[in-house]
Protein backbone atom coordinates (compact mmCIF):
# COMPACT_ATOMS: atom_id res chain seq x y z
CA UNK A 1 0.00 0.00 0.00
CA UNK A 2 1.75 2.88 -1.18
CA UNK A 3 0.76 6.65 1.30
CA UNK A 4 1.20 10.28 -0.36
CA UNK A 5 1.20 12.48 2.43
CA UNK A 6 0.27 16.17 0.10
CA UNK A 7 -0.01 19.37 2.56
CA UNK A 8 -3.34 21.38 1.59
CA UNK A 9 -3.38 24.98 2.11
CA UNK A 10 -6.03 25.99 4.33
CA UNK A 11 -9.38 28.19 2.60
CA UNK A 12 -9.25 31.97 3.11
CA UNK A 13 -12.54 33.67 2.45
CA UNK A 14 -14.07 37.25 2.16
CA UNK A 15 -16.53 38.53 4.51
CA UNK A 16 -19.83 38.38 3.15
CA UNK A 17 -21.61 41.37 5.39
CA UNK A 18 -21.38 42.83 8.24
CA UNK A 19 -23.16 41.61 11.58
CA UNK A 20 -26.94 42.19 11.30
CA UNK A 21 -27.15 42.78 14.91
CA UNK A 22 -26.66 46.47 15.73
CA UNK A 23 -26.89 48.03 19.29
CA UNK A 24 -28.01 51.69 19.23
CA UNK A 25 -26.81 54.25 21.86
CA UNK A 26 -29.20 54.43 25.08
CA UNK A 27 -30.79 56.96 23.76
CA UNK A 28 -32.50 55.89 20.83
CA UNK A 29 -33.94 53.34 22.68
CA UNK A 30 -35.62 55.59 25.20
CA UNK A 31 -36.75 58.47 23.02
CA UNK A 32 -38.41 55.46 20.88
CA UNK A 33 -40.18 54.47 24.12
CA UNK A 34 -41.06 57.98 25.19
CA UNK A 35 -42.56 58.62 21.79
CA UNK A 36 -44.41 54.91 21.59
CA UNK A 37 -45.63 56.21 25.60
CA UNK A 38 -46.78 59.38 24.73
CA UNK A 39 -49.13 57.63 21.70
CA UNK A 40 -50.23 55.16 24.16
CA UNK A 41 -51.46 57.80 26.59
CA UNK A 42 -53.18 59.29 23.25
CA UNK A 43 -55.14 56.73 23.10
CA UNK A 44 -55.94 56.49 26.99
CA UNK A 45 -53.58 53.41 27.98
CA UNK A 46 -51.21 53.45 30.87
CA UNK A 47 -49.18 50.53 30.30
CA UNK A 48 -47.72 48.99 27.70
CA UNK A 49 -46.84 45.05 27.22
CA UNK A 50 -44.69 43.79 24.62
CA UNK A 51 -44.18 39.94 24.30
CA UNK A 52 -41.39 38.76 22.16
CA UNK A 53 -40.75 34.55 21.21
CA UNK A 54 -38.68 33.37 18.87
CA UNK A 55 -40.76 34.24 15.69
CA UNK A 56 -41.89 37.36 17.19
CA UNK A 57 -39.10 39.47 18.27
CA UNK A 58 -38.85 42.54 16.21
CA UNK A 59 -41.19 44.83 18.54
CA UNK A 60 -39.13 44.01 21.79
CA UNK A 61 -35.38 44.62 19.59
CA UNK A 62 -36.78 48.21 18.37
CA UNK A 63 -37.33 49.16 21.96
CA UNK A 64 -33.99 47.16 23.45
CA UNK A 65 -32.29 45.85 21.17
CA UNK A 66 -32.76 42.34 22.59
CA UNK A 67 -33.43 39.53 20.68
CA UNK A 68 -34.89 36.44 22.79
CA UNK A 69 -33.50 33.46 21.15
CA UNK A 70 -34.09 31.11 23.60
CA UNK A 71 -37.63 31.50 25.48
CA UNK A 72 -40.19 33.84 25.67
CA UNK A 73 -39.87 37.50 26.69
CA UNK A 74 -42.38 40.44 27.97
CA UNK A 75 -41.18 44.06 28.01
CA UNK A 76 -43.71 46.08 30.63
CA UNK A 77 -43.67 50.44 29.50
CA UNK A 78 -45.23 52.66 31.98
CA UNK A 79 -44.79 56.33 31.93
CA UNK A 80 -41.97 57.76 35.14
CA UNK A 81 -41.45 54.28 35.32
CA UNK A 82 -37.96 52.50 34.34
CA UNK A 83 -39.18 49.29 31.17
CA UNK A 84 -39.34 46.24 33.03
CA UNK A 85 -37.85 43.28 31.37
CA UNK A 86 -39.30 39.92 31.91
CA UNK A 87 -36.93 36.95 30.65
CA UNK A 88 -36.51 33.15 31.88
CA UNK A 89 -33.03 31.82 33.31
CA UNK A 90 -31.89 31.51 29.36
CA UNK A 91 -32.52 35.07 28.70
CA UNK A 92 -30.67 36.70 31.72
CA UNK A 93 -27.24 36.90 30.62
CA UNK A 94 -27.85 37.73 27.03
CA UNK A 95 -30.08 40.66 28.23
CA UNK A 96 -26.98 42.15 29.04
CA UNK A 97 -26.58 43.88 25.64
CA UNK A 98 -29.16 46.22 26.68
CA UNK A 99 -27.63 49.67 26.62
CA UNK A 100 -30.09 51.01 29.60
CA UNK A 101 -30.97 50.33 32.88
CA UNK A 102 -34.44 48.36 33.57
Amino acid sequence: MNVTQVRIEPLHFERLHESVVKVFKPETYLSRIEKVLDLAKKEGLTHLLIYADREHFANLHYFTGFDPRFEEALLILAPDKKPLLLLGNEGVLYATIIPYDL
